[in-house]
């Protein structure tokens, strides 16, 4: 992801992080994207009687790039009338994101793979741009087989591992996420014992919680199955996001699909020339300075982790710009 002093971030529909300086930008030169107001300019700032001038300077913020992996269930269950639809759902969140996700893809069981439980691996590796990609993957793809979702969470892990193998260790944490969408309840127990097979799967996704992996639950019309849905709710309790979603179509999927990408909008933020003293960097959140250790933590040199409320606050789908300034004298407020 490149870094820009205008840092964007899609959350769902539309929103952006934008860095700003101390005043406010002037009006966009004929040609120019609003926001693309050019190179941060720096603030002087008067010190009073018997001191000296000095500069008070935007800093650059990039949002640390939230990795994505979409596990979609083909198992002989879906059926035209549950795949079609959500198959048009994925293309259709895919379409409307930008390079500020990294979004893999993952049927399951695998569309190469002629055993009804067979799992070979992710479709797409998380990478960006993905949406022509995914959508050529799906296009070929038909319902077919069980639902092997112990082993696809095993393979989503490990591609997770991997991704997180390749970061420096001063890198910014990233957001990894799996977003499940199945029709019921995983059944590819060796022994062909249900039960069993749900309780791996819980096992599995509450293992790649400890590794910092959240897990959304989407329930495409699973009906009367009270068994399925219980399980459900436990992967999803396991995986840090509360209880399944449950859904009817793929309006209602689509919807549920994007609310769960923009709860991935990122809460850590790599900082170009991070000062030493972290009195010197000043924080602001939609305008308001933030306080360091209260609202934010201090990363030296790489950057800041805004607290639970904040991030919170930053997860609800609208624009938050937030903005990094250089002081020239330290805040200790």
């Amino acid at each position: 992801m490149s870094v820009t002093p205008d840092a964007r971030l899609l959350l769902g529909t539309a929103a952006l992080f934008a860095l700003s300086g101390c005043v406010p930008p002037p009006p966009p030169a004929p040609g120019m994207l609003e926001g693309d107001a050019g190179p941060p300019a720096p603030t002087w700032v008067d010190l009073g009687p018997g001191g000296d001038a000095c500069e008070r300077t935007p800093l650059t913020v990039a949002p640390q790039t939230p990795q994505i992996i979409l596990m979609l269930d083909r198992s002989g269950s879906m059926g035209a009338s549950r795949w079609e639809p959500a198959r048009q759902a994925v293309v259709d969140l895919t379409e409307s994101m930008d390079a500020s996700w990294e979004v893999g893809l993952e049927l399951f069981p695998s569309a190469a793979s002629d055993d009804e439980c067979g799992v070979l691996g992710l479709d797409v590796f998380p990478v960006a741009p993905h949406a022509e990609t995914i959508a050529a993957v799906l296009s070929d793809a038909t319902p077919h087989g069980a639902t092997p979702t112990t082993a696809a969470l095993e393979f989503a892990g490990a591609a997770f591992a991997a991704l997180r193998a390749r970061e420096s260790a001063m890198s910014m944490p990233r957001p990894q996420t799996i977003v499940l969408v199945t029709d019921g309840a995983s059944n590819c127990d060796p022994y062909g014992n249900l039960n069993d097979s749900i309780i791996a799967t819980t096992e599995t996704v509450r293992q790649l919680r400890s590794e910092g992996i959240t897990t959304y639950v989407i329930g495409y019309d699973i009906g009367g199955q009270s068994v399925a849905a219980r399980a459900m709710d436990d992967w999803a309790s396991e995986g840090g996001t509360g209880v399944a979603l449950h859904v009817r179509d793929g309006e209602t999927l689509l919807a549920e699909l994007r609310n769960a990408v923009a709860s991935t909008a990122p809460c850590a933020f790599a900082i170009d020339a991070m000062p030493s003293d972290p009195a010197l960097l000043r924080i602001r959140l939609d305008g308001r300075v933030l306080r360091r250790d209260t609202d934010y933590a201090w990363m030296p040199g790489m950057g800041i982790q805004l607290s639970a409320e904040r991030c919170l606050a930053v997860r609800d789908g609208e624009s938050h710009p937030l903005a990094a300034e250089l002081l020239c004298v330290p805040d200790f407020g």
